[in-house]
Protein backbone atom coordinates (compact mmCIF):
# COMPACT_ATOMS: atom_id res chain seq x y z
CA UNK A 1 0.00 0.00 0.00
CA UNK A 2 1.27 3.46 -0.91
CA UNK A 3 2.91 5.42 1.92
CA UNK A 4 1.40 8.91 2.21
CA UNK A 5 3.74 11.50 3.74
CA UNK A 6 2.19 14.82 4.69
CA UNK A 7 3.78 18.18 5.28
CA UNK A 8 2.73 19.94 8.52
CA UNK A 9 2.71 23.76 8.29
CA UNK A 10 0.20 24.89 5.69
CA UNK A 11 -1.00 21.33 5.12
CA UNK A 12 -2.15 20.07 8.52
CA UNK A 13 -1.91 23.14 10.75
CA UNK A 14 -1.20 26.86 10.58
CA UNK A 15 -0.41 29.66 13.03
CA UNK A 16 -3.49 31.10 14.68
CA UNK A 17 -3.41 34.82 13.87
CA UNK A 18 0.16 35.73 12.92
CA UNK A 19 3.68 35.32 14.24
CA UNK A 20 3.89 39.11 14.54
CA UNK A 21 0.86 39.20 16.82
CA UNK A 22 2.12 36.32 18.94
CA UNK A 23 5.57 37.86 19.31
CA UNK A 24 4.05 41.25 20.16
CA UNK A 25 1.96 39.62 22.89
CA UNK A 26 5.05 37.89 24.31
CA UNK A 27 6.94 41.19 24.15
CA UNK A 28 4.10 42.96 25.98
CA UNK A 29 4.29 40.37 28.76
CA UNK A 30 8.02 41.11 28.93
CA UNK A 31 7.33 44.83 29.29
CA UNK A 32 7.55 46.26 25.76
CA UNK A 33 4.90 47.46 23.30
CA UNK A 34 6.03 46.51 19.80
CA UNK A 35 4.29 46.81 16.44
CA UNK A 36 3.05 43.37 15.27
CA UNK A 37 3.19 44.40 11.60
CA UNK A 38 6.86 45.38 11.85
CA UNK A 39 7.68 42.16 13.68
CA UNK A 40 5.85 40.17 11.01
CA UNK A 41 7.84 41.93 8.29
CA UNK A 42 11.06 41.21 10.17
CA UNK A 43 10.09 37.57 10.56
CA UNK A 44 9.31 37.30 6.84
CA UNK A 45 12.89 38.41 6.14
CA UNK A 46 14.59 36.41 8.90
CA UNK A 47 12.97 33.04 8.19
CA UNK A 48 14.19 32.51 4.58
CA UNK A 49 17.60 34.00 5.36
CA UNK A 50 18.28 31.47 8.12
CA UNK A 51 20.39 28.33 7.67
CA UNK A 52 18.55 25.01 7.34
CA UNK A 53 16.71 23.86 10.46
CA UNK A 54 18.55 20.52 10.43
CA UNK A 55 20.76 19.11 13.18
CA UNK A 56 20.69 15.37 12.51
CA UNK A 57 24.47 15.16 12.88
CA UNK A 58 24.22 16.05 16.57
CA UNK A 59 23.24 13.80 19.50
CA UNK A 60 19.51 14.13 20.29
CA UNK A 61 19.99 16.27 23.40
CA UNK A 62 22.22 18.69 21.49
CA UNK A 63 19.65 18.94 18.69
CA UNK A 64 17.11 20.37 21.11
CA UNK A 65 19.64 23.00 22.22
CA UNK A 66 20.58 23.81 18.62
CA UNK A 67 16.99 24.18 17.41
CA UNK A 68 16.15 26.55 20.26
CA UNK A 69 19.22 28.64 19.40
CA UNK A 70 18.10 28.64 15.76
CA UNK A 71 14.68 29.99 16.69
CA UNK A 72 16.25 32.47 19.12
CA UNK A 73 18.23 33.99 16.25
CA UNK A 74 15.15 34.19 14.01
CA UNK A 75 13.12 35.79 16.81
CA UNK A 76 15.86 38.30 17.61
CA UNK A 77 15.99 39.48 14.00
CA UNK A 78 12.19 39.61 13.75
CA UNK A 79 11.85 41.68 16.91
CA UNK A 80 14.74 43.96 15.92
CA UNK A 81 12.61 45.15 12.99
CA UNK A 82 10.23 46.74 15.53
CA UNK A 83 13.02 48.74 17.25
CA UNK A 84 12.60 47.45 20.81
CA UNK A 85 13.79 49.73 23.62
CA UNK A 86 17.32 49.26 24.92
CA UNK A 87 16.01 47.82 28.20
CA UNK A 88 13.89 45.18 26.41
CA UNK A 89 14.22 41.82 28.21
CA UNK A 90 14.72 39.61 25.18
CA UNK A 91 15.31 36.48 27.27
CA UNK A 92 11.95 36.84 29.02
CA UNK A 93 10.26 37.53 25.68
CA UNK A 94 11.82 34.53 23.97
CA UNK A 95 11.00 32.12 26.81
CA UNK A 96 7.34 33.12 26.50
CA UNK A 97 7.33 32.92 22.71
CA UNK A 98 9.02 29.50 22.72
CA UNK A 99 6.47 28.08 25.13
CA UNK A 100 3.57 29.65 23.28
CA UNK A 101 4.40 27.95 19.99
CA UNK A 102 4.70 24.59 21.72
CA UNK A 103 1.03 24.87 22.71
CA UNK A 104 -2.07 23.95 20.76
CA UNK A 105 -3.58 27.41 21.38
CA UNK A 106 -0.99 29.03 19.08
CA UNK A 107 -2.12 26.94 16.10
CA UNK A 108 -5.23 25.90 14.25
CA UNK A 109 -5.95 22.70 12.40
CA UNK A 110 -7.44 22.96 8.91
CA UNK A 111 -11.04 21.64 8.85
CA UNK A 112 -10.33 19.12 6.09
CA UNK A 113 -7.55 17.37 8.04
CA UNK A 114 -9.56 15.07 10.32
CA UNK A 115 -11.92 13.74 7.62
CA UNK A 116 -9.04 13.22 5.19
CA UNK A 117 -6.89 11.32 7.68
CA UNK A 118 -9.79 9.11 8.69
CA UNK A 119 -10.55 8.34 5.04
CA UNK A 120 -6.91 7.48 4.36
CA UNK A 121 -6.78 5.23 7.40
CA UNK A 122 -9.97 3.45 6.30
CA UNK A 123 -8.31 2.96 2.94
CA UNK A 124 -5.38 1.23 4.61
CA UNK A 125 -2.77 3.81 3.65
CA UNK A 126 0.21 4.06 6.02
CA UNK A 127 0.75 7.71 7.00
CA UNK A 128 3.74 9.78 8.07
CA UNK A 129 4.67 13.45 8.51
CA UNK A 130 7.78 15.14 7.11
CA UNK A 131 8.14 18.84 7.77
CA UNK A 132 10.69 21.59 8.32
CA UNK A 133 10.11 21.80 12.06
CA UNK A 134 11.77 21.25 15.43
CA UNK A 135 11.37 18.62 18.13
CA UNK A 136 8.10 20.13 19.36
CA UNK A 137 6.19 18.80 16.34
CA UNK A 138 5.20 15.33 17.64
CA UNK A 139 3.81 16.77 20.87
CA UNK A 140 1.90 19.42 18.98
CA UNK A 141 0.28 16.85 16.69
CA UNK A 142 -0.61 14.80 19.76
CA UNK A 143 -2.25 17.86 21.31
CA UNK A 144 -4.56 18.07 18.29
CA UNK A 145 -5.35 14.36 18.49
CA UNK A 146 -3.52 13.69 15.22
CA UNK A 147 -0.46 11.78 16.41
CA UNK A 148 -2.18 8.40 16.37
CA UNK A 149 -2.75 8.62 12.63
CA UNK A 150 0.97 8.59 11.82
CA UNK A 151 3.43 5.72 11.89
CA UNK A 152 6.28 8.24 11.94
CA UNK A 153 6.71 12.00 12.39
CA UNK A 154 9.97 13.35 10.98
CA UNK A 155 10.99 16.92 11.77
CA UNK A 156 13.89 18.40 9.82
CA UNK A 157 15.70 19.24 13.08
CA UNK A 158 16.35 15.50 13.47
CA UNK A 159 17.53 15.03 9.88
CA UNK A 160 20.84 15.73 8.11
CA UNK A 161 19.12 18.34 5.92
CA UNK A 162 15.85 20.24 5.55
CA UNK A 163 13.47 20.69 2.64
CA UNK A 164 13.97 21.30 -0.21
CA UNK A 165 17.36 19.53 -0.10
CA UNK A 166 17.48 16.15 -1.83
CA UNK A 167 19.39 14.79 1.16
CA UNK A 168 16.37 15.36 3.41
CA UNK A 169 14.01 13.48 1.09
CA UNK A 170 16.48 10.62 0.69
CA UNK A 171 16.94 10.34 4.46
CA UNK A 172 13.20 10.17 5.07
CA UNK A 173 12.67 7.68 2.24
CA UNK A 174 15.36 5.42 3.70
CA UNK A 175 13.86 5.60 7.20
CA UNK A 176 10.36 4.87 5.96
CA UNK A 177 11.23 2.22 3.40
CA UNK A 178 9.62 -0.50 5.51
CA UNK A 179 6.29 1.33 5.39
CA UNK A 180 6.40 2.04 1.66
CA UNK A 181 6.20 -1.58 0.50
CA UNK A 182 8.66 -1.00 -2.30
CA UNK A 183 6.65 1.83 -3.86
CA UNK A 184 7.78 5.46 -4.02
CA UNK A 185 6.25 7.50 -1.18
CA UNK A 186 3.72 10.19 -1.99
CA UNK A 187 4.39 13.64 -0.54
CA UNK A 188 1.31 15.81 0.10
CA UNK A 189 2.21 19.46 0.62
CA UNK A 190 1.11 23.02 0.02
CA UNK A 191 4.36 24.42 -1.45
CA UNK A 192 5.66 23.74 -4.92
CA UNK A 193 9.20 24.84 -4.05
CA UNK A 194 9.65 22.98 -0.74
CA UNK A 195 7.29 20.02 -1.19
CA UNK A 196 6.16 19.07 -4.66
CA UNK A 197 9.09 19.85 -6.92
CA UNK A 198 11.88 18.46 -4.67
CA UNK A 199 9.80 15.36 -3.94
CA UNK A 200 9.46 14.65 -7.65
CA UNK A 201 13.19 15.27 -8.14
CA UNK A 202 13.90 12.70 -5.41
CA UNK A 203 11.81 10.05 -7.16
CA UNK A 204 8.70 10.41 -5.02
CA UNK A 205 5.17 10.98 -6.21
CA UNK A 206 3.60 14.28 -5.17
CA UNK A 207 0.21 15.84 -4.50
CA UNK A 208 0.04 19.64 -4.51
CA UNK A 209 -2.47 20.96 -1.98
CA UNK A 210 -3.50 24.26 -3.56
CA UNK A 211 -5.98 25.54 -0.97
CA UNK A 212 -5.39 29.12 -2.05
CA UNK A 213 -6.48 28.43 -5.61
CA UNK A 214 -3.26 29.67 -7.19
CA UNK A 215 -4.30 27.80 -10.28
CA UNK A 216 -2.19 26.56 -13.12
CA UNK A 217 -1.27 22.98 -13.83
CA UNK A 218 0.65 20.85 -11.38
CA UNK A 219 4.21 19.92 -12.36
CA UNK A 220 4.59 16.79 -14.47
CA UNK A 221 4.18 13.76 -12.23
CA UNK A 222 2.10 15.57 -9.59
CA UNK A 223 -1.62 15.96 -8.97
CA UNK A 224 -3.20 19.25 -7.89
CA UNK A 225 -6.00 19.25 -5.30
CA UNK A 226 -7.88 22.01 -3.45
CA UNK A 227 -8.83 20.04 -0.32
CA UNK A 228 -7.22 17.21 1.60
CA UNK A 229 -10.40 15.18 1.17
CA UNK A 230 -9.32 14.75 -2.46
CA UNK A 231 -6.13 12.86 -1.54
CA UNK A 232 -7.61 9.32 -1.81
CA UNK A 233 -8.92 10.04 -5.30
CA UNK A 234 -5.62 11.62 -6.28
CA UNK A 235 -3.77 8.49 -5.18
CA UNK A 236 -6.05 6.35 -7.29
CA UNK A 237 -5.56 8.52 -10.38
CA UNK A 238 -2.99 7.53 -13.01
CA UNK A 239 0.33 9.31 -12.60
CA UNK A 240 0.29 12.26 -15.06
Amino acid sequence: MTLVVLDAAGTLIEVRGSVGEAYAEAARAAGAELDPARIEAGFARAWPDSPPLAFGGLPPAERRVAERAWWRDVARRAVAAADPPSEFDFDAFFDRAWERFAQRAAWRIFPDVGPALRALRRGGFPLAVFSNWDGRLPGLLDAFGLGGFFARVRASADLPAAKPAREAFDAVAAELAGLAGGEPPVLVGDRLDHDVEPALAAGWRAVWLDRGGLGGPAPDGAVRIADLSEVPAALAAPVP
